[in-house]
């Protein structure tokens, strides 16, 4: 009889193991992406591709009229956000690189928390952001800096 009980309860976990999360429904294109800082521009947002905002930090080296010498996009992890990148990103600043990191859909305060945006939709809005941060500094190298699910993306 214990067996019995033991092996329903082996057979409903691995049934339960592969339901199907629900996953955010990707948006249509709908807007080139912006990127929109609010003063004293360490903060703002990213409107992604489908129009979408997700909220961005922004470290930059102290010297406002300096060039940076190269820019980082963070991208962090699964259950983090943006700020993931505060001890980095304010290292990177003292040494002349500016860091922009974004709070990835369904996580921190970006839209719907706690919701799997898909891989998808991960990638299309790391896609805009990047698109953003290259339009913003053409001529300063650009590089991706992926924590753990980040790097993933």
């Amino acid at each position: 009889m214990m067996g019995v009980r033991i092996l329903l309860l082996a057979t409903l976990a691995a049934f339960t193991a592969c339901a199907s999360p629900y996953v955010q429904a990707p948006g249509q294109v709908a807007t080139t992406p912006q990127l929109i800082l609010n003063p004293p521009a360490d903060r703002g947002f990213v409107r992604v591709s489908d129009g979408a905002k997700l909220p961005v930090q922004v470290w930059a080296p102290p010297t406002a009229d300096a060039t940076p010498r190269a820019v980082i996009v963070g991208v962090h992890g699964f259950n983090d956000y943006s700020n993931t990148f505060a001890a980095a990103g304010s290292w990177w600043a003292d040494h002349g690189i500016l860091t922009y990191a974004y709070d990835q859909r369904g996580f921190g305060a970006a839209p719907e928390p706690g919701t799997w945006p898909g891989q998808e939709r991960m990638v299309r809005d790391l896609e805009s952001v990047v698109a953003v941060v290259r339009g913003r500094h053409p001529t300063i190298p650009v590089f991706l800096h992926g924590n753990s699910m980040g790097g993933a993306v």
